[in-house]
């Protein structure tokens, strides 16, 4: 299991409660961590002596400076665009992170005179899910505020009026909300 975590990014090892999918900026960091497996030919972080658990925990540490990454240093053929692109990627704070369509500029340079290849397909399928996602998430947003209109409309027409103005609590969960409504309309019936 632990073995998964080496490709997410700090914030989110650090958060018990980040979203399982994820989100966009750690898609960025663990695009870097997979940029470096390509570039390196091995491992998420490498040759280093550590098992993948000693690693999270360097990875999650704030106080190291500068943070725990797999090591550049190492890369001697690499071209300089995919290095500051990698370190980018990696950057403590989400937002200082670039976004895909950033980094897809930034590596233009290393694919001159290059036919399209999985690479550049990666590339524009990691922009695109991330394009998309942000657009699901803004309509799913919508569709939720207007389901909860449509449904303070319908306890207002089936509440008396004076209970539904006086009850705003019963939005608190489904299970209590019924039998509080149930409760409260035994007496006026």
């Amino acid at each position: 299991m632990e073995q998964k975590l080496l490709w997410r990014a700090p914030e989110l090892l650090r958060d018990p409660n980040a979203p399982p999918a994820g989100t966009q900026k750690g898609d960025v960091y663990s695009f870097g961590i997979i940029l470096y497996e390509i570039i390196a030919r091995n491992g998420p972080f490498g040759q280093i002596d550590k098992t993948p658990s000693e690693i999270i925990k360097c990875v999650m540490r704030r106080d190291r400076n500068p943070p725990f990454r797999p090591q550049v240093s190492k890369l001697e053929d690499a071209f300089d665009c995919i290095i500051d692109c990698m370190q980018e990627c990696w950057a403590e704070e989400p937002e200082d992170r670039s976004d895909f369509k950033t980094i897809r500029t930034k590596l233009r340079p290393m694919r001159k005179g290059m036919k399209p290849n999985i690479f550049d397909n990666m590339l524009a399928m990691m922009e695109k899910y991330a394009n998309n996602l942000e657009a699901l998430v803004d309509e799913r947003t919508d569709q939720l505020i207007e389901e909860k209109k449509k449904t303070d409309a319908l306890l207002y027409e089936m509440l008396p009026r004076q209970l539904y103005l006086t009850s705003k609590f019963l939005h608190i969960g489904i299970e209590l909300a019924s039998v509080l409504v149930e409760d409260l309309l035994e007496p006026l019936l």
